[in-house]
């Protein structure tokens, strides 16, 4: 798989509502920009120790080098993609320790909203399945600091 123009969102995939997040992104990522991986790789703890625990995070790794976690890159996303997802990046405009304080708040709640429910993914190409080629491509974009 070619991804060296692509983004990289790592996920919580044991998740329902971040696995229903994943499905309506792809819907909505006509030119194919993201790809996706868990955030339950191994690596990812290594590369970000400086970020404590991302249990209940998001990260987007970009292939300019830019790395985004929690409402920015929540923000950045919505940003990449069609109307009328895109429009959620208005709030950008917003302090982000508000915009994370809110997505803090949601994410640790996420599990109470689907309670001891999972749900797989359908196959796609853009979510990276093969720990090998995750792990390289994570290595590859992981460089650099997080945007604020």
């Amino acid at each position: 798989m070619a991804w060296t123009d692509k983004s990289l969102i790592l996920f919580d995939s044991e998740c329902l509502v971040c696995n229903r997040a994943i499905q309506l992104i792809t819907s909505y990522d006509k030119d194919k920009r993201f790809l996706f991986g868990s955030l339950h790789h191994p690596v990812i703890e290594q590369l970000f120790p400086k970020e404590g625990s991302l249990k209940n995070t998001l990260i987007l790794l970009e292939s300019g080098g830019n790395k985004h976690i929690k409402s920015s890159a929540v923000f950045e996303i919505a940003k990449q993609l069609t109307f009328p997802l895109n429009i959620l990046s208005v709030f950008r405009i917003l302090p982000r320790f508000i915009t994370d304080k809110l997505y803090i708040i949601f994410a640790k709640n996420r599990h109470k909203i689907s309670p001891n429910q999972t749900c797989s993914l359908a196959p796609n190409d853009q979510i990276i399945t093969n720990s090998y080629e995750l792990e390289r491509m994570i290595r590859q974009l992981s460089h650099g600091k997080f945007n604020s």
